[in-house]
């Protein structure tokens, strides 16, 4: 019995620490405010389609964003970012957004005139006071594992 518990322990974390190695940022975008915005949140993991959908649906606000391109051929890897702007007909959309970009962009420069940023902020950390705040498949590893332990020590 207790072989098995640490058998299934072992696959678990096994699966679970491949997967925390992956950032995982909080997407969204609202024009209600950061309340709405986290209220509609998705937790994801960042991967070449989600930077690149996000980069399409901003790219009329900021056209330096790529569109065609990769993490591996933009230098690795992904960031988390963190936005909100008033844009439109005389600044009258204020707009809130969340998502992943690729590390080396410059995401918060190259915003059209018209736009005006008020806050941006990347950051790769999946703490969840971070700029996205995003939380981490890292802590469900540590809750796997403490259920693991726990499963552990009943058995004995």
């Amino acid at each position: 019995m207790i072989v098995k518990i640490f058998s299934l322990g072992f696959a678990l974390s096994s699966f679970f620490f491949t997967h925390a190695l992956a950032l995982n940022c909080s997407l969204c975008t609202t024009l209600m405010g950061w309340e709405a915005c986290d209220r509609a949140a998705d937790y994801w993991e960042c991967s070449d389609e989600i930077v690149l959908f996000g980069h399409d649906f901003l790219s009329d606000l900021n056209p330096t964003l790529p569109l065609n391109k990769t993490a591996a051929n933009a230098g690795g890897g992904y960031k988390c970012y963190s936005l909100e702007v008033l844009f439109g007909a005389e600044k009258q959309l204020h707009g809130f957004a969340r998502g992943c970009t690729f590390a080396e962009v410059d995401f918060c420069s190259g915003w059209r005139s018209g736009t005006e940023v008020i806050e941006c902020r990347t950051c790769r950390s999946e703490d969840p006071n971070s700029c996205n705040g995003a939380g981490s498949l890292v802590t469900v590893l540590w809750i796997n594992l403490v259920g693991i332990f726990v499963l552990a020590v009943k058995a004995l």
